[in-house]
């Protein structure tokens, strides 16, 4: 069960949903039935369930929301690193303002 607690914190931190890790232990149960991981290894279903917990969700859509806001702030500057001062309608050239004089 640590693994699985240990894998969505990563995947969340990750940027990626946390809400989808307990649908994917059921429906990884519902396909590949009976197999030697059920001797060693807990069900699907108790995965999802341990998954869901409050305390763990919680956890992991803070590292989701993290994770969302440094992608966004990544795109942000991305974005503005190609704002300059230069070529606009206000200038005779294409030198750009000039702050200092």
């Amino acid at each position: 069960m640590e693994a699985g607690r240990i894998g969505l914190m990563l995947m969340a931190a990750a940027g990626y949903d946390p809400h989808h890790a307990p649908k994917f232990y059921e429906k990884y149960d519902n396909a590949h039935g009976d197999n030697f991981l059920k001797a060693t290894h807990p069900s699907g279903e108790k995965r999802a369930k341990a998954l869901r917990k409050d305390k763990v969700m919680n956890k992991a859509k803070d590292l989701y929301d993290q994770a969302r806001a440094r992608r966004e702030l990544e795109s942000f500057n991305e974005e503005s690193s190609d704002f300059t001062f230069g070529n606009s309608l206000f200038e005779d050239d294409d030198k750009g303002f000039d702050f200092i004089s």
